[in-house]
């Protein structure tokens, strides 16, 4: 089958109209093959790049507020542990007992 189709193709690519019609065929082909290639990569590779950065920021996000919350809550306990220590102190007058 494949020799009858190669013959095919060399009695049509008899003449020298044939000829350069085939050959700009397979040429606009093969040029829309690979641009398709080369921007279909552009694009993937834009897209991983940007979604990389997203995660990154959403991550550097995160942190900030984790540490802000976490500065929050040392805040609040210091605040409390101070609380009761002025607590235990004595009020004017009142004697220090040991």
């Amino acid at each position: 089958m494949e020799k009858g189709l190669i013959k095919k193709i060399l009695y049509l690519t008899g003449s020298l109209r044939t000829r350069i019609v085939l050959m700009f065929f397979i040429l606009l082909i093969a040029g829309g093959f690979a641009t398709t290639s080369i921007g279909s990569w552009m694009v993937s590779s834009t897209i991983l790049e940007q979604a990389q950065k997203k995660v990154t920021h959403d991550l550097r996000t995160a942190w900030m507020l984790y540490n802000k919350k976490l500065s929050e809550i040392k805040s609040g306990v210091s605040l409390i542990a101070n609380r009761i220590r002025l607590d235990s102190c004595p009020f004017e007058g009142e004697k220090i007992s040991k």
